[in-house]
């Protein structure tokens, strides 16, 4: 089942809310997503697999190619069930996608998040605007982050699977490995951190990822950076941002995984990653 729509529309948001879990970064920042997320929700007969897109986009480099490939992936390959999130005040849903969805011959929900933000009167508004063109199996009014509506969507989506054997074992809960998700704590901090263009021109690769038996995992992370001028901001007078964001990993690192986990971090330039296929491919971007 794939979660699309606009940035900020609450993906990440209504996946860690399903799977009562915080497996995907959120930010109130648009495009915190970079990569698709898969979640694995295990139930007594069933097994859904949910998957987290980034927002839709018109690309504008090879990086954004690779998230659009990702969200074009998701909707016709990846999926059963496609459910289209949007929200009153946010971006609107660009005229490719909504007509991609539309022609699918997939079960189409419309999601309509941020109920608790925008009243039932603006999400039934934004509901109208797309349901001529959509036509969706059926609509939703939720919030992610309340939990408002959320088990409603939730039985719909596991009555609407298809009949099929569990993919993954019972006890995973994502297919993606701890590396993945410790570059993602990293890149979260960031953009807690920074305001303006910095979050969005750096990209974190773990390079290190060492389990300790008596001792603290060890992982080493580099922060990229796009351009010189960067580096020093990130890294901050007398390297004060940098120690910050490593502290903040750190111990959000050690509450996910749930043992001490000792992190160091470099700042390197990668001069116009988002143009480096080779580059970008080490970091598994599509």
């Amino acid at each position: 089942m794939a979660l699309v729509g606009p940035p900020n529309a609450g993906k990440s948001t209504l996946l860690n809310r399903l799977m009562n879990f915080p497996l995907a970064i959120t930010s109130p920042r648009h495009q915190t997503t970079r990569q698709k997320i898969s979640g694995i929700l295990n139930g007594e007969k069933c097994q859904a697999v949910f998957l987290d897109t980034p927002g839709f986009l018109s690309p504008r480099n090879a990086f954004e190619k690779s998230m659009c490939s990702a969200i074009k992936r998701s909707i016709l390959d990846d999926s059963d069930i496609i459910c289209l999130l949007c929200a009153h005040g946010e971006k609107e849903i660009l005229p490719e996608y909504l007509a991609m969805i539309s022609t699918s011959k997939k079960i189409r929900f419309l999601v309509v998040n941020k109920l608790d933000i925008s009243g039932r009167r603006k999400t039934e508004e934004v509901a109208e605007k797309y349901s001529g063109e959509l036509k969706p199996t059926r609509t939703f009014f939720i919030s992610a982050l309340k939990g408002t509506g959320v088990e409603e969507l939730k039985s719909a989506i596991l009555n609407n699977l298809p009949y099929s054997p569990p993919y993954y074992p019972k006890e995973q809960i994502t297919p993606q490995w701890e590396r993945f998700f410790a570059a993602e704590i990293v890149r979260q901090v960031i953009f807690e951190t920074f305001s303006s263009e910095i979050p969005y021109r750096t990209a974190v690769e773990l390079d290190i990822f060492n389990e300790g038996k008596n001792r603290p995992d060890y992982l080493h992370a580099n922060i990229h950076v796009s351009k010189n001028s960067l580096k020093p901001i990130v890294i901050g007078k007398r390297g004060s941002k940098l120690k910050m964001i490593r502290e903040e990993a750190q111990a959000l690192l050690q509450k996910f995984f749930m043992r001490k986990v000792k992190l160091e971090i470099s700042v390197k330039v990668t001069k116009d990653w988002e143009n480096k296929p080779q580059f970008l491919k080490t970091l598994n971007y599509e």
